[in-house]
């Protein structure tokens, strides 16, 4: 049985960011109803939820555009990638790069467990993905681009 808390809203300041911690009894219970979990420490049993497959190509790209500002990695080195420790995300995530023209490819991180969501760097897809999803709000938080926005990042490395 879930303990569901009740009216519990915090605010904590990170480093150069906020986060919001919320607890409401209804949105957990709306919540619940697509998902048993949303823990990924159970990493079979992650997917993305059935409906985002059937989106039209519009909603796909903001689906995109969020899940790369979030998950999204821009490397001095030139690669593109997101992160996930899901297989099951990381195939659906590639195939709705596909549905939208954007060519990515899957590869496992044995190192970090986990599995890594490349874009195809040639020409024509990177700018696909910058005219269809690109960065929006993402903030790059470690190496030579440290402090740069993603979308700042990947001009750079496009150059």
């Amino acid at each position: 049985m879930r303990r569901l808390k009740t009216n519990t809203v915090k605010l904590k300041k990170k480093s150069t960011y906020y986060v919001i911690y919320y607890n409401y009894t209804e949105i957990s219970k709306f919540l619940f109803k697509f998902t048993e979990t949303f823990s990924t420490s159970n990493k079979k049993s992650v997917t993305l939820l059935e409906f985002i497959n059937n989106l039209e190509k519009e909603e796909i790209h903001e689906f995109l555009k969020t899940f790369w500002d979030d998950e999204g990695c821009v490397k001095v080195c030139k690669d593109i990638t997101a992160k996930t420790k899901s297989e099951n995300v990381a195939q659906n995530i590639s195939k709705l790069h596909k549905k939208v023209g954007i060519k990515t490819n899957v590869y496992r991180d044995s190192k970090n467990n986990a599995y890594e969501i490349y874009l195809i760097r040639n020409k024509d897809n990177i700018s696909e993905f910058k005219d269809k999803v690109g960065f929006q709000y993402g903030v790059i938080s470690r190496g030579n681009f440290k402090g740069l926005s993603k979308s700042q990042g990947l001009d750079i490395i496009t150059v």
